[in-house]
């Protein structure tokens, strides 16, 4: 990453200003005292959705209150259908990964679908391998 951490801009802002994006998006991996922290990996993944043309999303976007839920997705492009679920804790036993919460953001998504969105679901590590930011660059190509 070197110097593009010296080089968030106000597309990294989406996820720096919110600490719920941040704490909720924790893989277990990237930790206190570690070279790459979660909020360079956020601002890294910003970065790289400004540089595909994206524009800043929603975050925490409520989509479902036309079936009577109150599921949020993480990062939303309303006017493109478009979302982004960042799975996190996904190595440290964290909601994501308990047969209930698995099975929540199974719902989750199936409504999501059902509603006509797109959404995309990844974890800290393809954020910050880059497997994230491929796929929203496939996304946008298709």
């Amino acid at each position: 990453m070197g110097a593009r951490n010296h080089q968030i801009h106000d597309a990294a802002q989406v996820f720096l200003d919110d600490p719920k994006a941040i704490s909720d998006a924790d893989d277990g991996r990237a930790q206190e005292g570690d070279p790459v922290s979660k909020r360079d990996i956020l601002a890294d993944f910003a970065i790289d959705l400004r540089a595909l043309g994206y524009p800043e999303p929603v975050t925490e976007y409520p989509f479902a209150k036309s079936i009577g839920r109150r599921f949020r997705f993480d990062l939303a492009w309303p006017d493109q259908m478009l979302a982004v679920e960042i799975d996190g804790a996904t190595w440290t036993g964290g909601r994501h990964v308990t047969g209930a919460g698995y099975e929540r953001d199974c719902i989750k998504c199936a409504e999501a679908v059902i509603l006509g969105w797109k959404v995309i679901r990844v974890t800290m590590s393809m954020i910050r391998d880059g497997t994230a930011s491929d796929l929203m660059a496939r996304l946008r190509d298709v």
